[in-house]
């Protein structure tokens, strides 16, 4: 089990750091989750709506199956509050 701890004082370099990790296209659905956190923050809704619901239509891998699960309930919670 992987465990993983995110923590940026500064919201552009969260974006940056997670836009990096979503580049390499191997992004978790809990770091996009809180890239669209991030990106919604600084004004960009639209982009946030639409990493969410990649994340919802995301097809949950068995390995982490649990982990997938709740990430793609918080993306839609976090959709229903945009």
């Amino acid at each position: 089990m992987e465990i993983r701890l995110v923590c940026f004082p500064d919201n552009d370099d969260a974006i940056k750091f997670l836009q990096l990790a979503h580049d390499t296209g191997k992004a978790t659905l809990n770091e996009k989750n809180y890239l669209a956190q991030a990106i919604h923050k600084d004004g960009q809704t639209d982009k946030a709506r639409k990493l969410l619901n990649e994340v919802i239509n995301a097809k949950p891998n068995s390995d982490n199956l649990v982990e997938d699960l709740d990430d793609i309930k918080e993306a839609h919670q976090l959709l229903e509050d945009l």
